[in-house]
């Protein structure tokens, strides 16, 4: 994937948007697609999950560029929306690609991930070869993250349903918060807590499940709440 010539296919600019807030590692590959006479960055990027909808749909970008902590900050409705109903192809920016999180991103119709130190002429060639359609994600994890996704039936769904047994009351309020797209401020504030507090909760959630990041929390508890009711239908019908 993404290994035919550069600028291939394309017809007319392709516009690009970055929605990040700690980009500066970024800077060079941002730089090079900028200098690109078949691209077009756009020069305001956005910084925050709130505004990331009303840019898409102001701005319609083909291609764009999705750093994770603004991907883990938004709810799932939202990440469907943004893979499923806006014509815009994502490429999520991480620091480590993980197969959990490549499950989460085919998951989610995205078209494929970057690290943050990709090298400029690499984010090139993301860039273009998503902007064609195609994924761009290392070729080792796709397999696994397509088996995980082809148990989601199975295993998976009992890994899911032991979700809603191993968290304690206050861990599913905030895993349930964070699965809505809450900060650890907003939790807080929601629960009446301290921040420092929720983030210990947050933490011993993160140990439960075997996870490190707000998306993979997300996605246990999506797969949790959508087993509960398929139990409730199943027993409805009987």
């Amino acid at each position: 994937m993404g290994n035919q010539a550069l600028g291939q296919g394309l017809c007319a600019s392709t516009v690009v948007l970055v929605a990040s807030g700690r980009h500066v590692p970024f800077v060079p590959s941002l730089q090079a697609l900028a200098q690109q006479s078949d691209i077009r960055l756009l020069t305001e990027p956005v910084q925050d999950a709130i505004s990331l909808l009303p840019a898409l749909e102001r701005y319609l970008p083909q291609v764009l560029l999705l750093d994770e902590p603004i991907f883990d900050a938004l709810d799932t409705g939202k990440r469907d929306r943004l893979g499923q109903s806006l014509d815009v192809r994502v490429l999520l920016i991480c620091a480590q690609p993980e197969p959990p999180l490549l499950e989460e991103i085919l998951r989610c119709r995205f078209h494929g991930m970057l690290q943050m130190t990709t090298q400029a002429q690499d984010c090139l060639k993301a860039v273009r070869a998503v902007s064609r359609g195609e994924l761009w994600c290392p070729r080792r994890m796709l397999s696994v993250a397509i088996a995980g996704l082809m148990q989601a039936g199975g295993a998976s769904a009992s890994r899911h349903t032991e979700t809603l047994r191993i968290l304690t009351g206050r861990e599913m309020q905030i895993a349930e918060f964070v699965r809505e797209g809450l900060t650890n401020k907003e939790i807080g504030h929601r629960l009446g807590i301290m921040e420092d507090t929720v983030k210990k909760h947050l933490q011993s959630v993160f140990g439960k499940l075997g996870v490190k990041r707000r998306a993979l929390v997300t996605m246990a508890m999506s797969g949790a709440i959508a087993d509960g009711r398929r139990a409730s239908r199943l027993s409805a019908s009987r």
